[in-house]
């Protein structure tokens, strides 16, 4: 994902790791009532990461 996008992310693995690498926070943050991507990952027994691209 490229950087500076406003994002929600939905992340969940039942055994394996789901992770971000970039800056996430608990609430909705002021001003980000409409983020321009939302990311949904599921696994039952993978790993889901969502990082920034490679420029």
């Amino acid at each position: 994902m490229r950087q500076g996008i406003v994002a929600e992310l939905d992340l969940l693995s039942v055994s394996g790791e789901a992770r971000s690498e970039l800056p996430v926070f608990a609430e909705r943050q002021s001003g980000w009532d409409n983020p321009a991507l939302r990311i949904e990952g599921r696994t039952a027994s993978g790993s889901v990461l969502v990082t920034t691209s490679v420029n």
